[in-house]
């Protein structure tokens, strides 16, 4: 009954937020033509600082004194990035801090969305998303806040989501800080910083994982990373796959699905798709990651009967089987890969998670924990009756309260 009424609380502010306080700016489009990654930026939103702080009470009561300084100017921006060596216009949201501040310059808090199959709800497309107004309102504090669309959404819709690649996903993403600071410091003359901070839940866990994997392994990179918060994450793909198929049934046969349908079609495996599933799903997969369909209506039209689902031969043989190495070698490559972290790190999972299970948290921190990252250095903790749904707002509330504590 709590949760019902906070829900309902949230959505109403948020409501009130929206209607009183963004309104839309008719600026127009600012292109750009000499810029290494920025191609072009639009202001669409205005944030109140005032409606800001009465959103962060409402989230966080008392837990933790926030102080909303400034209006926030939301932009929809597009950008030069690549997929294997092609070049492609992506998109995103930046919110600014509108004022000044002084000398110091403002961090960035990059925020990757969850797994989203439907073209209208990227976060260029859909600003008004309750969940997407809450991070643009971050901005209010002093950050510049990144929401990166994805390829596959916004400017590059015509392209096909690559959902969890690795490389094309880091590529993206800093290709959009490239962008960021471009805007912000010739066009806007407002100063960001190079001290990044990370934050996603499922997909966008697994990315921002994938980020600091990328990020701190890289002497030459151009951000300095001062903690990441993730919660309801596959880290592990090859362990997430051995487990899902170890079951009788999955309850999100369209993640597994939306995987491999990415992998078929970027041409990092050889396998086709009735060498994984049978009729009539080997024939119909493609055409559902149209960007038309949500993932409930997806796994609707799909089994979670994985003896349905997945040919005998992929079931029992894609571990062993020659013809499915290319499969194995892409989830290998595409997991995260352990590092001896060096800045800290907040990992939430719920206990009863049937969609990305538990032991994917609990596999990172002990990775990270073999690779002699300080036990102090992680917080970690389990949700012991959330789902992967229900976990989605308690580690909202804790990752921004964490988040806002590492901000010096």
């Amino acid at each position: 009954m709590y949760r019902k009424i906070f829900i309902f609380k949230i959505v109403f502010l948020i409501s009130l937020l929206i209607t009183t306080s963004c309104g839309i700016d008719d600026d127009g489009q600012v292109p750009i033509t000499n810029d290494q990654f920025l191609v072009s930026y639009t202001k669409a939103n205005t944030i109140l600082k005032s409606n800001s702080q009465m959103l962060f009470t409402a989230l966080l009561g008392s837990e933790f004194p926030v102080q909303a300084t400034y209006d926030v100017s939301v932009y929809k921006i597009s950008y030069r990035t690549s997929f294997k060596d092609k070049d492609i216009v992506a998109s995103g949201v930046v919110c600014l801090p509108a004022g000044q501040s002084g000398n110091k310059a403002f961090p960035i808090l990059s925020f990757q969305n969850g797994t989203n199959t439907l073209h209208s709800e990227a976060p260029s497309v859909f600003l008004e998303n309750p969940s997407f107004i809450v991070i643009q309102a971050i901005a209010s504090m002093g950050y510049a806040v990144v929401i990166p669309d994805y390829i596959g959404f916004g400017s590059s819709s015509n392209h096909f989501h690559p959902y969890l690649d690795k490389a094309s996903t880091v590529k993206s993403i800093t290709d959009m800080y490239g962008a960021v600071m471009e805007m912000a410091d010739k066009y806007l003359e407002i100063p960001v910083g190079k001290d990044l901070f990370l934050m996603g839940y499922s997909q966008g866990a697994w990315a921002s994982v994938a980020l600091a994997e990328a990020i701190e392994n890289n002497p030459a990179s151009k951000v300095n990373l001062k903690g990441t918060a993730v919660g309801g994450g596959a880290y592990n793909l090859s362990t997430l796959v051995e487990d899902i198929l170890g079951e009788e049934t999955y309850p999100s046969p369209a993640l597994l699905a939306y995987m491999i349908n990415s992998y078929i079609k970027s041409g990092i495996v050889s396998i086709t798709y009735r060498d994984v599933f049978n009729a009539p799903f080997a024939d119909q997969i493609q055409g559902l990651y149209n960007g038309k369909r949500k993932i409930a209506d997806i796994n609707n039209l799909l089994s979670e009967d994985l003896v349905t689902l997945f040919s005998q031969e992929f079931r029992s043989g894609y571990k062993t089987e020659q013809k499915y190495e290319s499969f194995k070698n892409a989830l290998v490559l595409n997991s995260i890969q352990s590092w001896k972290m060096k800045s800290p790190v907040f990992i939430r999972h719920g206990n009863t998670d049937e969609t990305v299970p538990v032991t994917q948290s609990l596999g990172l921190r002990n990775d990270f924990l073999q690779k002699q990252v300080p036990e102090a250095q992680i917080n970690y903790k389990i949700y012991p009756t959330e789902n992967h749904s229900t976990a989605v707002e308690p580690f909202a509330k804790e990752a921004m309260v964490w988040l806002l504590s590492l901000k010096p």
